[in-house]
């Protein structure tokens, strides 16, 4: 199963696209193996790292991937489980400023990171295909619980590609 990329949002399609070659239940856990082993290989003070002024630093870059799993876990859940209310956006850089990123370990944030993304991974595995199929409105856009799944994979790969771009 795999979503239409004629009902994705634009905003979302270049996120699924590049990870639309896995299979629901592979998609999170292929783009986490590289990401770890991307992760673990930076220092402590490589994690403090930006590349130009005002851009985020390394640990900033995982402080986000944290935050936006969990909110799009919550948006999954929330329509898995049939919610009809809207779930509104949020402002990564004010969640990234808000975080403190840089005052923790990056040993930290690289065990909050291995903990959340299991939980999001016990999360996704207990959906029926039926609550796969199912959908609502997350920031203003409407979208399927399994359009979720490849779009937290692909957010994560997009970033992690941005990484090894400006960062390594």
């Amino acid at each position: 199963m795999k979503p239409d990329l004629n009902t994705i949002p634009d905003f979302y399609k270049g996120y699924i696209q590049s990870v639309l070659g896995d299979e629901y239940k592979d998609v999170l856990s292929n783009v986490y193996k590289n990401t770890i082993a991307i992760l673990n290989s930076i220092s402590e003070e490589k994690a403090n790292y930006a590349y130009a002024d005002g851009k985020w630093t390394i640990k900033d870059i995982i402080q986000h991937l944290i935050d936006s799993e969990r909110i799009f876990a919550f948006r999954a859940v929330s329509f898995a489980r049939g919610e009809q209310q809207k779930v509104l956006g949020y402002d990564h850089n004010e969640y990234v400023d808000n975080a403190f990123a840089n005052d923790r370990s990056f040993e930290s944030l690289l065990a909050e990171f291995k903990n959340s993304h299991q939980s999001t991974l016990d999360l996704f595995n207990s959906f029926s295909n039926e609550m796969l199929q199912l959908s609502g409105n997350a920031n203003g856009s409407d979208v399927k619980v399994i359009d979720i799944i490849y779009i937290t994979a692909g957010h994560q790969k997009h970033h992690i590609n941005v990484l090894k771009e400006r960062y390594l």
